[in-house]
């Protein structure tokens, strides 16, 4: 067994390095900083939590709890909190008897946790009445007894903080928890904020979440807009559409040069682990006779009529079977759980020596991604100037800067259809080491959580494109191309990724395997220098 000391995760003078921990559907981040301090290196964590359903959440997220412990020799620096939703926080619930065996120097938190005592607008009460109804209107449509034959919309209902009978606290406890565990500065930041990282040469700066007053042209406020077709991607940015006759089949899509594609269709990465016929319990019909939502939406005759809106701007007409049955609270509950998605705290990091930075979106939204464009100047909030800040040319704009230095996107909302957006968002992120990563577990998000798409392909495609398949998943390995195999091993090199020699033990569900074992984390090395 090595010592605590082995175990420390300590960069050198010209790097960062960053833990991606493998919980599956759920984020935690280690990131590690050179500094000047008796240490010798700054520790900042992002998040911590698990998707509730996932098979032995506790015990995954204690082991990484553990791991962080060693790694910073008990001490972190900063720990940030992006927003409250039960995947990014659970941890502080389930494994608050390991937390407080670590020293929280700093807690960073968005604006929308900050007190109103200074007659601020905090949306979170806002965000707390949406939810409540969300999750009154579910239990009132089945009941608390029909609601515990649901597992999914139980989950749901948890997840939204609403308690029916014996479930887990709520999420308000974990945030008064991870309050009481700073022994510092409590900090809110507001987007355009840059902040030093103590004893650094590194800063982070703020993109989201947009403030109340920040609108599109419609004067739709940001924080509301959850979806913009215009900015987000779709089937037919790649030439797909939808195949009727092979829905659910082995073949899921259809190039328009009527090329056969095999199935990636919503991310559908992990070889056989995604059992459509799993959904039977919750779903009125056969999976072969259903179209999913999001292949329906890629077609004008089903967005026409089906869409919340058609191509002239009014009201799709015709009544949806999943509005009408009950597992319509489903989606209800989820697009309540998107707002609370929007007003993720966004931070990008720089490293001092380079114009490589790192995007951190939490689970931004495209409202929250699309705000970032209205940052006119940065905020240096501790006086600190960073020697080559991304600023405005006369060739590009702040974001366009900004955007184009990153070498690193921790993939927003685990690769969902409006969590990345295209020329607002991963277009602009031109440099050629552009490494992505998705924390996502495919059987959990769908066979188990019954979400939307995750990842979405599109997205998926896109960023495989963007990348040069620099794309990795929990389990270690790059997302496979359509066409032909790659050396993961050779990418994971090049990409600057090693793999924990722990592992997170597979994922078994009534006795069947839904996932196989994945290494604790992957600890990526990000250099000054520029990859040979």
């Amino acid at each position: 067994m090595a010592s605590s000391e082995d175990r420390r995760l300590k960069p050198k003078n010209n790097e960062v390095r960053v833990r991606l921990y493998s919980q599956g559907v759920g984020d935690c981040f280690l990131l590690a900083f050179p500094a000047d301090n008796e240490r010798g290196v700054c520790y900042l964590a992002i998040d911590c939590g698990v998707a509730l359903g996932t098979p032995e959440r506790e015990l995954r997220s204690r082991l990484i709890v553990e791991d962080l412990a060693a790694a910073t020799g008990g001490i972190l620096d900063i720990l940030v909190i992006t927003h409250q939703h039960f995947d990014h926080i659970s941890s502080f619930k389930d494994n608050w008897r390991e937390w407080q065996k670590i020293r929280v120097e700093s807690l960073y938190l968005p604006w929308t946790e900050r007190n109103a005592e200074k007659g601020e607008v905090k949306s979170k009460k806002k965000l707390e009445e949406v939810l409540k109804r969300a999750a009154e209107k579910a239990l009132g449509m089945l009941g608390k007894e029909a609601l515990a034959e649901q597992p999914i919309l139980a989950a749901q209902a948890q997840f939204l903080g609403f308690t029916p009978g014996e479930v887990p606290q709520n999420l308000d406890d974990a945030m008064d928890f991870v309050r009481s565990l700073c022994r510092g500065q409590i900090r809110y930041f507001v987007p355009g904020d840059v902040f030093r990282l103590p004893g650094t040469g590194s800063h982070g700066y703020v993109l989201g979440p947009p403030l109340p007053h920040q609108t599109n042209a419609e004067g739709k406020a940001y924080i509301e807009l959850l979806e913009d077709h215009e900015a987000m991607y779709s089937y037919a940015d790649f030439g797909l559409v939808p195949d009727r006759g092979l829905v659910g089949g082995d073949r899921a899509f259809a190039l328009s040069d009527d090329r056969a594609m095999p199935s990636l269709a919503s991310g559908l990465l992990a070889v056989n682990s995604l059992d459509r016929a799993a959904d039977e319990g919750f779903s009125p019909f056969a999976c072969e006779r259903r179209l999913d939502w999001d292949f329906a939406m890629a077609t004008p005759f089903f967005r026409n009529h089906y869409g919340e809106k058609d191509e002239r701007g009014e009201n799709g007409q015709w009544r949806r079977v999943d509005g009408d049955w009950l597992a319509g609270i489903s989606e209800l509950a989820l697009r309540a759980g998107d707002f609370t998605n929007n007003v993720s705290l966004v931070l990008a990091f720089d490293i001092p020596g380079s114009d490589k930075m790192l995007l951190f979106p939490g689970d931004a939204q495209v409202g929250n991604w699309l705000s970032w464009h209205q940052i006119e100047r940065w905020s240096f909030v501790d006086g600190s100037l960073p020697p080559n800040p991304p600023r405005a040319s006369d060739k590009k704009t702040l974001m366009e800067n900004l955007l184009g230095r990153v070498a690193f996107y921790k993939v927003g909302h685990h690769g969902s259809h409006n969590a990345t957006t295209k020329s607002h968002g991963l277009e602009m992120m031109t440099r050629e080491d552009l490494v992505a990563f998705i924390p996502v577990s495919v059987p959990v998000a769908q066979d188990l959580m019954g979400y939307c798409p995750m990842p979405f392909y599109p997205v998926l495609r896109a960023l495989l494109q963007r990348t040069q398949g620099r794309v990795f998943l929990p389990s270690g390995e790059a997302v496979e191309p359509a066409v032909g195999k790659v050396d993961h091993a050779a990418l994971r090199a090049k990409s600057g990724i090693a793999l924990s020699k722990d592992e997170l033990p597979a994922k078994f569900v009534d006795g069947a395997e839904q996932e196989g074992k994945v290494p604790l984390y992957l600890e990526l090395t990000l250099s000054a220098e520029a990859p040979a």
